[in-house]
C-alpha cells in the first residue's frame, strides 16, 4: 500500500500548488474530481477494514477524460497521469464494493 500513499502526497502537493498558483477561481469540477478520488482513497486506505467506495462514489475515479482534455497539454500534465495511476491501484485492490 505504499504505493497508494506515496500517489496520494504526491496528487495533494501538486494540489496545493495548483490552487495556489491558479488561483481558486480556475478551479473546476475536474480538479475537485482528483481531490475526492484522493479523500476517497485515503480514507478507504486508513480504515480498518478497508472501507469500500460505494457505486455513487464510483464516478469520481471516471474523470480520467475530462482531466485530458483541462490538464492534458500543460504544466499539470503529472495529476493526470498521478490520477491514472491511483485510479488502476484502487481497482486492483478492490477498494470498490
Amino acid at each position: 500500500m505504499a504505493k497508494l500513499s506515496e500517489i496520494i502526497q504526491q496528487l495533494r502537493g501538486r494540489l496545493i500548488e495548483f490552487r495556489l498558483k491558479e488561483s481558486f477561481d480556475k478551479s473546476s469540477i475536474h480538479i475537485n474530481a482528483i481531490e475526492i478520488a484522493v479523500c476517497l482513497a485515503e480514507y478507504s486506505l486508513k480504515t480498518d477494514p478497508v472501507r469500500p467506495i460505494s457505486k455513487e462514489e464510483e464516478r469520481w475515479f471516471e474523470a480520467g477524460y475530462y482531466l485530458d482534455l483541462v490538464l492534458g497539454n500543460s504544466e499539470w500534465k503529472d495529476m493526470v497521469d498521478l490520477y491514472y495511476e491511483l485510479v488502476v491501484i484502487i481497482k486492483k485492490k478492490n477498494f470498490f464494493r
